[in-house]
């Protein structure tokens, strides 16, 4: 009877064990990270590595061999047993030379040796490396390009000289300069949030006769991640997600992003929060960045705070927070549909540069900010490379955009704080195309069309008795601006090192605004 009961438990055992399966992981051999959508190969099944790299065998003979495929990697092929239930199998990186290719240049792919400007990828590769608060820092990582910061909460991208509204920031396709872009520097590029970005590229040179007259300096182009389709009829799920603390600002910020991929729907949902503390500035740098003493309000009145310690910069902290989500829909094996949702919103932000400022002996400002920078995107493209007789690749993007932002400064003693607030609706669609007409010939064309809807409001706000007095505003309050825009580019490639591009723009700016005489004397 016991026989019968330990040879019952063993056959229990060994149908576990079968239907268990083996497991194999698959591994890139240098950094050992997983390899997913790796092909693993019997002779009675073909499997795909998911996110973790893992498939698992179901039926395994007492010997069987296995042939692993992954794009980019050598071949491997090997026995696996039914006596061992885990391998662990590293592939090594075929390494083969290509020709570099830029998108920015014209929207499309192109190889850099065709391109008469420099155009340069911001290292996205490195970003676990380098690490950076804010995408102004990631693109600072190029050192062509300058990053200026009169505060923590600032990072305006120089370009051979260029600025603001000089310099075109583009973001999935639309352009996100709009009508209040000046010509001071800007905080904007800080709305992106660095952990979603997959590809970026600056382009040092005039791109006026693809992206308009804004690119007079250049062009930063940013593209975010996109939904990952299955590789098979499973779900497939992707997390990852960040921990992060600097000492230098006391920041504490904490990302995740969601990956649910089926064959003909994909879902991106990321979600990053960042809380910045006051910066304390190194003990080597100038002396004029010290805060040796800040103003504070007590019983209703302005008082000068003795600082403790100077290189701690009093009133430069703020917070952020960006949420993203995208669905991608396969509508054919040509044709793809992608809507994104794109929101950032920030806390007040300290001007530091003038919070240090004097005016004689004491403080010029008792408080100088911006109020939240709140940034909304819906945009949904439609993109197509079936080859017909205008085109062989199609991009159409159609995006509405929601902007808001306002400063706030009260003068040391002063009791009135001026504050002005801006808000932009901006309507975008554009149609981009692509044709080769031969080996050596392309064109691109495309067309554009915005429309901003400005309302700016000024006023006077007593902070001791909350009354309120009418301010002139930056802007003129219920303006319009649209711009249309048609370009054609023709490429011709005679040889491997001559390339001809030649281009043209059509474009017509409309505004509207009212001249208002309650606070400026026009003599019109």
């Amino acid at each position: 009877m016991t026989k019968i009961i330990v040879g019952i438990i063993s056959l229990f055992l060994w149908q576990l064990s079968v239907a268990q399966g083996i497991t194999i992981q698959v591994k890139d051999k240098e950094t050992s990270e997983p390899i997913k959508g790796a092909i693993i190969l019997t002779k009675q099944k073909t499997y795909l590595s998911d996110a973790k790299g893992q498939v698992v065998l179901k039926s395994v003979e007492k010997s069987t061999e296995v042939s692993i495929f992954s794009e980019g990697y050598f071949n491997n092929v090997f026995d696996v047993s039914s006596d061992k239930k885990m391998y662990v199998v590293f592939l090594q990186k075929n390494v083969f030379d290509i020709e570099e290719v830029t998108v920015s240049a014209n929207k499309w792919e192109q190889k850099n040796n065709e391109i008469p400007v420099l155009v340069l990828p911001v290292n996205i590769q490195n970003l676990d490396f380098f690490n950076p608060q804010t995408t102004a820092d990631l693109v600072g990582t190029n050192k062509n390009v300058f990053i200026q910061k009169s505060q923590l909460g600032g990072g305006s991208p120089m370009i051979r000289g260029f600025a603001a509204s000089r310099i075109l920031i583009v973001f999935d396709g639309v352009r996100m300069n709009n009508a209040i872009f000046r010509s001071g520097n800007l905080q904007n590029i800080i709305s992106i949030d660095p952990n979603t970005i997959a590809e970026a590229e600056v382009v040092f040179g005039p791109g006026s006769v693809i992206y308009g007259s804004d690119a007079l300096g250049g062009v930063m182009d940013f593209h975010t991640k996109n939904p990952e389709f299955a590789l098979s009829e499973k779900i497939s799920f992707d997390v990852n997600s960040l921990l992060r603390y600097s000492s230098a600002d006391n920041e504490n910020t904490g990302h995740i992003d969601l990956n649910i991929g089926l064959k003909k729907i994909a879902f991106l949902t990321s979600y990053t929060f960042t809380k910045f503390d006051d910066l304390r500035m190194g003990k080597n740098g100038p002396d004029e960045y010290l805060r040796p003493e800040y103003v504070d309000v007590l019983d209703s009145a302005d008082i000068i705070v003795r600082n403790l310690n100077p290189e701690i910069q009093k009133f430069s902290g703020y917070s952020q927070q960006n949420f993203l989500q995208k669905i991608a829909v396969k509508l054919s094996s040509h044709t793809q549909l992608i809507y994104l949702f794109n929101y950032s919103e920030t806390s007040n932000v300290p001007r530091y540069d003038r919070l240090i400022q004097y005016k004689g002996n004491s403080l010029k400002y008792a408080q100088w900010y911006y109020g939240p920078q709140k940034w909304m995107m819906n945009k949904l493209q439609l993109s197509n490379n079936s080859k017909t007789k205008i085109y062989d690749n199609l991009k159409v993007n159609l995006a509405f955009q929601d902007y808001t932002e306002s400063r706030h400064d009260r003068k040391f003693n002063k009791s009135a704080i001026r504050e002005r607030t801006e808000n932009v609706k901006i309507g975008t669609i554009n149609f981009d195309a692509l044709k080769e007409l031969s080996s050596l010939k392309s064109i691109y064309y495309g067309i554009e069309a915005n429309y901003n809807y400005v309302s700016s409001t000024g006023q006077l706000r007593d902070i001791l008795t909350n009354t309120i007095e009418a301010y002139p505003s930056r802007y003129p309050d219920g303006s319009t601006y649209q711009n249309y825009d048609a370009y054609l580019q023709f490429k011709s490639k005679f040889n491997d090192k001559l390339t001809s591009n030649l281009g043209i723009r059509f474009s017509q700016v409309l505004i509207n605004a009212v001249f208002d005489t309650t606070f400026y004397k026009f003599p019109f």
